[in-house]
């Protein structure tokens, strides 16, 4: 059996958008809901604190894998491109990626730099609110992150249909 490196890459990817957005979404979703209503005990702060903990941990080894297999992506995008304009006598008919497609990599890139400053700064992770309960700093903040990510996932489809 031959080993893709492609596919590899791409699985990769895959499974580190899964971990990330993933594990924002279960708690946008379920944890924090579940855990919000009412006043936070101690039961549910300990609870919360090992989540964030280990979420964290988890988020910044998917965002390094993300990182690290979007850079091999595109480069064996690009060397594909190579091939083909190697393998023809007419090599301008040929670009080294379809069109539109760097636009689309770039608004997609641009909004996986605005999640990983979110992430940076802890907007991403629920937290004990000024009042007691569990919850996001804003909600408005949660929405639109779930946004954002959902938006990006769709534009990684579209750049592999491209």
């Amino acid at each position: 059996m031959i080993l893709d490196f492609r596919m590899m890459w791409l699985w990769l990817h895959m499974v580190g958008v899964i971990l990330w957005a993933g594990g924002f979404f279960y708690m946008l979703m379920a944890l924090v809901p579940a855990l919000g209503t009412g006043q936070a005990s101690e039961d549910r702060r300990a609870l919360i604190e090992q989540v964030v903990d280990r979420f964290r941990k988890v988020s910044w080894i998917a965002i390094a894998i993300i990182v690290a297999s979007g850079i091999m992506n595109i480069v064996k995008r690009v060397g594909l491109g190579q091939a083909a304009r190697a393998s023809s006598s007419q090599p301008e008919n040929y670009p080294l990626l379809p069109e539109g497609y760097m636009g689309v990599l770039g608004i997609k890139l641009l909004i996986v730099l605005f999640l990983i400053v979110h992430q940076a700064v802890r907007l991403l992770e629920p937290r004990i609110l000024p009042d007691g309960r569990i919850g996001f700093k804003s909600k408005p903040v949660g929405l639109v992150s779930a946004l954002l990510f959902l938006v990006t996932i769709l534009l990684g489809i579209a750049l592999l249909t491209m």
